[in-house]
């Protein structure tokens, strides 16, 4: 029986949250070529794709899950993988992929300032 979105986005839910809380980014599960993801758009033109099976999403959860967490980068000729990491946790996995990145000078996390003010430059959007 083929699964539907709505049901991996309700298998998912807590992966879903914590996915999102984690690396900040709205997540949500796509349809793949060969089955269900949890996607983040981390912007630039880089894709986090996460699952927990060759297909993608499992149609079932067990305890013994191991997530694998793709980084690509989009570009004229289609997206290109740039990172991909493996752990049974799935914060780990994307945590370890970033971390590659920055090793490699591929990946610069915003750094924000929270103790000063944002300046207001006047007209823009």
């Amino acid at each position: 029986m083929a699964r539907k979105h709505e049901y991996f986005t309700d298998l998912y839910t807590d992966a879903l949250i914590g996915f999102a809380a984690f690396t900040h980014l709205p997540a949500s599960v796509v349809r793949t070529g060969s089955g269900y993801a949890i996607r983040a758009d981390a912007g630039f033109g880089r894709i986090l794709l996460a699952t927990n099976s060759e297909q993608g999403l499992a149609d079932t959860r067990t305890d013994l899950d191991t997530w694998t967490v793709q980084v690509l980068q989009s570009s004229p000729a289609g997206a290109d993988l740039i990172a991909t990491e493996t752990d049974r946790d799935l914060v780990t996995a994307y945590g370890r992929a970033v971390e590659r990145l920055e090793l490699e000078g591929s990946w610069s996390p915003v750094e924000v300032a929270l103790d000063r003010p944002v300046t207001v430059v006047e007209g823009a959007a």
